[in-house]
This record gives C-alpha cells, structure tokens and sequence, in this order.
C-alpha cells in the first residue's frame, strides 16, 4: 500500500468516526426531554393571579429573595403587587429568551433580573462575532442549528450542557408534594442547607469556585441574548429593572481583575444600550456572616434585608 492510499484510508475513517460521533451525539439528545422548557410551559400555562404582577428571574444567587416578603414590602408603601421568585439554578440568558414570550404573554408590570459574572462566562457558548478570518467561515453548530426548526428540541442542542444538568436535577416522574422554599417560587426546591449560615472557618474551607472566561462586549453570546430579552420586554411596556447579586468577600477576593474589568464593561454597555440603571449588590452584604457559601447568601429570617433591598430597587422604578 503507497502513502497516498494509506492516507486517503486514514482520511475516510476520521472522516467515518466524526460522522458516527455526531450521530451519536444527535441521537442522545433528541431523545432528551426538554425539562426546563416543559416547566416553563406547565408554569405559564396556568392562571395567575389578576392582580399586577412582578417577576423575579435569576441563578440560585436569587434563591434567598422571598417574593412573599416583597409583596409586604411593597404594600406597606402602597402598592399591590403578585410576586414571583421565578428563579433557577444555573439560570441561562439563551434558554429565558427562548421562553420570554410565555413570560410576556402573563403581562407583568415589573421584571426583575438578578445578574452575575458567571452568566456571561463563555464556557461551552458560541460567540456573536467571530474575527476575520481567510479562511470560509462555515458557522458554528449553534448558526446551523439556529436555522434548521428543531421544534421544542432546539435549546437542547443549541445548549445541550443545560440540557443534560437539567434532565439529570429534574427526574420525568411528577412530584406529588409540594416542595418549594416559599409560596410563588415554582422552580425552586426547598433545600434546608441553603438556610444555614456557614462560619468564618467554613467559609475558608470551601474551594475556591472556578472562574472560567468571559468573553468580551461585542463577541458575549450570553450579553446579545440579554440584549434580546430586553429589547423585547421594553417592546411590550414591560419595565426592566436589573440589579447584580451579592457575593462574599471570599469570592471577591479571588475574582480575577481582568475579569471583573470585562463585566464591568459588559454593565455599562447594557446601561448606556437600554438607559437602563443597573443597581448593585455586588459586595454590599461581603462582609457579614450571612453567606451559606462563597455566592449563596443563607436563605433565612436573618438575610430578609436581600428581599428588602431588592424591593427599594423595584419602588425606584414605580417612582421614576
């Protein structure tokens, strides 16, 4: 056998094995449940309260505001609200976009976004811009897929990491008992952990959280889906208030300036797009013992001042 045909075998049979893998790849994750989706579609599905209604999205940093406690808060400053903590872990831009005109459709007055570094973090996402390149630029899989109608399966291959956490943290079977940290809080499990406050020495012990990269302003994949999602909501004279959620001083400490710079940046570029005020609890409550972990603030009685917060937040936007 010369080199030319040795080469050409060798060429077929990656060629063959990429192909196999892909449909592999692609046979696993149609055969996935779209679990968040089809929580979301239960959810919006059913008849909410007729009073005006304010939603709350974000990660689990969202996880200790009581949407019960801002309600009282609100109606001691007269006014009437339905509060919603619509929140959940690992919260992502790409997959809200994809259901914000079930959220439109329920006509909130308010929506309330809680955003973090780690939303913008670029592992596992494409960019939005790519640099010039010589060579034909043949797209992503995320361009491909974002053309082909992949029905109700398309945010299961445009982000199948999510896809699998999510089938994996939310099994098929239908609970029957009614499992959420407070009332109005539909994607939230009731978690006693998350109401314990870990000491100075705990704190210490925990490791540090990996910080992966984000991508800057005009190639963040996760920004131009905000961007999306804002744009849309202001469309519908929903009012968008958006607030950064607090961190320790642990994480702070650690978060690497050339990070912090990059979303810094990405605050303002969202905040001069949108005449949007961006209000911060980045490191308002760092220092105090409240924190069940480097990110998580201890959801209790003693961290209500974080539904409080957020609630002068929301009256900031009425009053405007």
């Amino acid at each position: 056998m010369n080199v030319s045909e040795t080469k050409s075998k060798t060429a077929i049979s990656f060629f063959l094995a990429i192909s196999i893998a892909c449909a592999f790849f692609l046979l696993i994750m149609f055969s996935l449940p779209d679990s968040l989706y089809t929580m979301y579609e239960n959810f919006f599905s059913q008849t909410l309260s007729e009073k005006e209604k304010i939603f709350i999205l974000g990660s689990s940093h969202v996880y200790a505001i009581n949407p019960i406690i801002i309600s009282e808060y609100l109606k001691e400053n007269n006014y009437e609200f339905e509060v919603y903590n619509l929140s959940g872990p690992g919260d992502d831009f790409e997959e809200r976009e994809r259901a914000i005109d079930m959220i439109i459709n329920k006509q909130p007055k308010i929506l309330v976004y809680g955003i973090e570094p780690r939303a913008f973090e670029s592992a596992g996402r494409s960019i939005t811009q790519l640099p010039d390149n010589p060579l034909p630029n043949l797209g992503s899989i995320t361009e491909l897929f974002n053309i082909v109608d992949l029905g109700d399966k398309k945010g299961i291959i445009k982000n199948p990491k999510f896809a699998v956490i999510r089938t994996i943290s939310n099994p098929i079977e239908e609970k029957n008992i009614e499992n959420h940290p407070y009332p109005n809080s539909p994607f939230l499990t009731y978690n006693p952990d998350m109401t314990k406050i870990t000491d100075q020495n705990g704190l210490d012990n925990i490791r540090p959280e990996y910080v992966a990269k984000i991508h800057p302003v005009e190639k963040n994949s996760g920004l131009h889906a905000l961007d999306n999602i804002i744009n849309k909501l202001e469309k519908n004279n929903i009012k968008v208030v958006l607030f950064v959620t607090p961190h320790s001083e642990f994480y702070l400490e650690a978060y690497p300036e050339n990070q912090a710079k990059i979303f810094q940046e990405i605050l303002d570029n969202i905040s001069e797009k949108h005449g949007i005020m961006i209000h911060s609890l980045y490191d308002n409550y760092a220092e105090l013992n409240v924190w069940h972990d480097h990110t998580h603030l201890a959801a209790n009685d003693n961290t209500n001042f974080y539904s409080k917060d957020v609630t002068s937040f929301i009256i900031n936007e009425l009053e405007r």
